[in-house]
């Protein structure tokens, strides 16, 4: 688990942890990301993994607001 933790963190939306909730029951701020994987930034460097960090993160918590809206028109109908 520890080296997973410091060597092996998957994209948001790869693995089983439901980010999108824990960050709706959390205020507003400013977050950061730390998703170490050392295999990703060997295959495409540290600004291509940086990059598609960025990128997965945007598109899974886009894709989680747009879930919880349908969601809620379900509920309202």
């Amino acid at each position: 688990m520890t080296r997973i933790m410091r060597e092996e963190r998957l994209y948001l939306g790869e693995g089983g942890i439901d980010v999108a909730t824990i960050l709706g029951a959390l205020p507003p701020m400013v977050y950061s990301l730390e998703i170490p994987h050392l295999a990703r930034v060997r295959e495409y460097g540290y600004a291509e993994h940086a990059f598609r960090c960025l990128e997965h993160t945007k598109a899974y918590l886009a894709s989680q607001a747009l879930h919880r809206k349908q969601q809620r028109r379900l509920i309202a109908a």
